[in-house]
C-alpha cells in the first residue's frame, strides 16, 4: 500500500516536518512563492513600479503558518495545529509594517509577538473572537498613530466618579484632541482584576482605545480588548496569569461563611478585635551588657611536700540570683507569635493586625518586606496582594496627614 502523504493535524501536532515540507520551503523557490500575480503600478513620486496589496494566499506564508502551528509555549495554545488562524496573524503582521523616516528604520510587529498577545474569549452563544491585551493595543497606537507628542492623560474626581482624559495632537495638525471617560462606576464590564486594585490605569485603557477609535479609526480596526468583548476569556499567553475568574478574599469568606457557623467576612470584625486586645504595645528588645573581662590568672603556687596533710577543700556557695530579676527579664524579651498564618485569609488579618499597631512609616514598610517569604507560604495571589497593598498605602497616607 503506498504511503499517504497527505498533512494532516496530527502531523502539525506531532511536529513532522519532514512530512509537512516533503517537497522544501516555498521561499527556496521563489517562482513558486505566490499563487496569484500581483499587478505592478506607477508609484506616486519617483516613478518606479510597486505592488499593489493584494489578498493572495502566498506560499512561503503558508509554510510560516504551518511551523507556526507546531510551536508551542510562545503563544496560547489556541493557535497549536491551526493553520488558518496562523495565517490570518500573519496578515496582521503585514498591516502592521511601515518604514519611519523619523528613525530611518522599520516598525514592524511580528506574527509570534501578535500571537503571544492575544486572548480567546467565548460569548455565551458559543461564539469565539480573539481579543488583543491592553499593552499590544498600546504598541500599535505608539508605532502607528501620526504622533505629534505622546498622550498626556489628566484624572478628575475620587473613587467611583473618577474619569480619565486621553489629550493627543497629530502631526500636520494644530489642534489637540480629547476623550473623557464615563464616571468608573458606568464602565462595564470590568474583567481584568486591574479594576479593582489599579484603577488608573485601566481608566488610561479605556481612554487611550476610544480616543484612537474616535479620532484614528483605520489603526485599531478590528481590534478589541478583551473588556470590549461579549463574554469570558477562555484562554491566553501563557505567560500572563489569568485572574479573571479568581475571587477576592472578600468573596472567598463571605462563600465559606454558612461551612464556619456563620463566620465570615464582615465588615469591622479586625477593629473589633483589636478595640478587645487592648492597645497593642511595641516591645523593644533588652540591651546586651558587655561581658566583663577575666582576671589574669595568678601566679602557680609551689608544690607541697610528699605526705603533707590535704586541706580541707572550701565548698563554693551557689551565686544568689533573685529570681524576681529573672522572671522579669523573661518578660521583657519579645515573644514570638502563638502561630503565623498558614493561609491567604489568615495573612489577610494577619496583616490588619500589625499594620494597626504600626505607626511609622519605616516600621510599616520594613515589616512589609520581610514578609515577602511568608507571602509566599501562603499561597497569596497577586490580587490579593494588590488589595493588602493598598490598604497599607492607605494606613501610611493616615500617618502622613496625621504628622
Amino acid at each position: 500500500m503506498a504511503e499517504d502523504t497527505r498533512v494532516t493535524k496530527q502531523d502539525l501536532a506531532d511536529q513532522n516536518f519532514p512530512k509537512v515540507f516533503a517537497e522544501g520551503f516555498a521561499a527556496d523557490k521563489p517562482e513558486e512563492q505566490s499563487f496569484v500575480r500581483r499587478d505592478l503600478v506607477p508609484a506616486a513620486a519617483g516613478g518606479q513600479l510597486v505592488a499593489r496589496p493584494d489578498v493572495s494566499i502566498n506560499a512561503a506564508e503558508l509554510d510560516v503558518a504551518k511551523t507556526m502551528s507546531m510551536v508551542t509555549g510562545f503563544f496560547p495554545e489556541f493557535y497549536h495545529n491551526d493553520v488558518a488562524r496562523c495565517w490570518a496573524v500573519i496578515q496582521l503582521s503585514k498591516r502592521w509594517t511601515k518604514f519611519d523616516r523619523a528613525t530611518n528604520s522599520w516598525i514592524h510587529l511580528d506574527p509570534v509577538y501578535i500571537a503571544s498577545q492575544t486572548y480567546l474569549v467565548e460569548s455565551n452563544d458559543g461564539r469565539k473572537t480573539v481579543g488583543y491585551s491592553s499593552q499590544f493595543i498600546g504598541s500599535v497606537l505608539d508605532g502607528f498613530v501620526p504622533w505629534a507628542a505622546r498622550m498626556r492623560y489628566l484624572y478628575e474626581g475620587q473613587g467611583q466618579e473618577r474619569t480619565c482624559t486621553a489629550i493627543a495632537k497629530l502631526r500636520s495638525d494644530p489642534e489637540e484632541f480629547e476623550y473623557t471617560t464615563p464616571p468608573l462606576k458606568l464602565i462595564t464590564p470590568k474583567k481584568s482584576p486591574l479594576w479593582q486594585s489599579d484603577p488608573d490605569r485601566q481608566l488610561a485603557y479605556y481612554a487611550r482605545r476610544a480616543w484612537a477609535r474616535l479620532f484614528a479609526a483605520g489603526v485599531l480596526g478590528g481590534i478589541y480588548d478583551p473588556d470590549e468583548l461579549e463574554g469570558e476569556v477562555i484562554t491566553g499567553s501563557h505567560r500572563v496569569r489569568d485572574l479573571s475568574h479568581v475571587e477576592s478574599l472578600a468573596q472567598r469568606l463571605k462563600r465559606a461563611a454558612p461551612d464556619n457557623g456563620g463566620k465570615g467576612f464582615r465588615p469591622g470584625v479586625v477593629a473589633e478585635g483589636l478595640r478587645a486586645e487592648g492597645p497593642a504595645v511595641e516591645q523593644k528588645r533588652p540591651a546586651i551588657k558587655p561581658k566583663a573581662k577575666k582576671a589574669p590568672k595568678e601566679p602557680s603556687k609551689p608544690k607541697k611536700p610528699v605526705g603533707a596533710a590535704p586541706k580541707a577543700r572550701k565548698t563554693k556557695e551557689p551565686r544568689e540570683k533573685p529570681r524576681r530579676e529573672a522572671a522579669v527579664r523573661a518578660e521583657e524579651r519579645p515573644q514570638p507569635p502563638t502561630s503565623m498564618p498558614t493561609t491567604a485569609a489568615k495573612y489577610a488579618d494577619y496583616v490588619r493586625v500589625w499594620l494597626a499597631a504600626l505607626d511609622t512609616e519605616e516600621a510599616i514598610e520594613a515589616r512589609w518586606r520581610s514578609e515577602m517569604r511568608l507571602r509566599n507560604n501562603c499561597g497569596l495571589i497577586s490580587d490579593e496582594r494588590d488589595l493588602l497593598r493598598a490598604e497599607i498605602d492607605r494606613r501610611i497616607q493616615d500617618l502622613r496627614n496625621a504628622n
